[in-house]
C-alpha cells in the first residue's frame, strides 16, 4: 500500500510546474529496490541511517550486495549520506559514533568508493568549512566521482565472493570502459587505530 502513497507524491510533484528532485525514504523496507521504480522516485533510501562506524559503514554495505541489480538511470538507489570526516564528532547524536574509536581514513576512502560504485548518490555529510586535507582529498576523488556520474550509469555486478566480505563488484562504463573494485570487508578497523 505504501508504493500508492509514492506514486501520488510523484504524480503531485510533477504536476506543481518545477523540476523537484523526488527522493523517496521508507529506509528500505517491504523490498522498496524491486518496486521503488515505477513509482517515479529519482532516487530511494535502501537502508536504515549511517552512523559514523566502521561497523555502520560495513553493515549498510554488505546489506547493498544483492540490491546492485536495482539501482539505474533516473531512480538511484540511495545508501545514506557519506559520513567522511567526521571523525566521531558529529554533534548529531544519532549519526555520532558509538563505537569506542573513530572511523579512519581507510575506512572513509572504502565508504566513498564502495558509494561510488554503487551509484548512490554522493551527499557530504561533513563539516565542509574543516575538513582536512585527508577528508577533501577524499571527497573530490575525480576518478571515483567520474565512476559514479558516468553518462550511461548502469549498476555495478558482481564478479566475485571472495568468503564472506571480500568482494570484487565491476562496472561498465561509457567509451567501453570498466571499472573494477575489490572490497575488503572483513577487517576490523578497532584494530587499524
Amino acid at each position: 500500500a505504501g508504493n500508492v502513497l509514492y506514486r501520488r507524491m510523484a504524480m503531485a510533484l510533477r504536476n506543481c510546474g518545477r523540476d523537484i528532485l523526488f527522493s523517496a525514504c521508507n529506509w528500505g523496507a517491504e523490498e522498496s529496490e524491486k518496486w521503488i521504480r515505477s513509482t517515479g522516485a529519482h532516487m530511494y533510501r535502501s537502508t536504515g541511517d549511517i552512523r559514523d562506524s566502521w561497523q555502520s559503514i560495513k553493515s549498510l554495505a554488505l546489506s547493498q550486495i544483492c540490491k546492485i541489480s536495482h539501482s539505474g538511470t533516473y531512480c538511484f538507489n540511495d545508501i545514506d549520506m557519506l559520513v567522511v570526516g567526521m571523525y566521531g564528532k558529529s554533534t548529531n547524536e544519532h549519526i555520532a559514533n558509538s563505537d569506542i574509536s573513530a572511523c579512519t581514513d581507510l575506512d572513509y576512502r572504502t565508504h566513498f568508493a564502495f558509494w561510488c560504485m554503487m551509484n548512490s548518490p554522493l551527499m557530504i555529510g561533513c563539516d565542509i568549512r574543516n575538513m582536512n586535507e585527508a577528508t577533501k582529498k577524499i571527497l573530490t576523488n575525480r576518478d571515483l566521482i567520474a565512476i559514479n556520474q558516468d553518462e550511461e550509469y548502469r549498476p555495478a555486478f558482481l564478479v566475485d565472493n571472495m568468503g564472506d566480505k571480500r568482494y570484487i563488484l565491476a562496472k561498465l562504463l561509457s567509451g567501453n570502459r570498466i571499472a573494477l573494485a575489490f572490497f575488503n570487508l572483513e577487517y576490523e578497523s578497532d584494530y587499524l587505530n
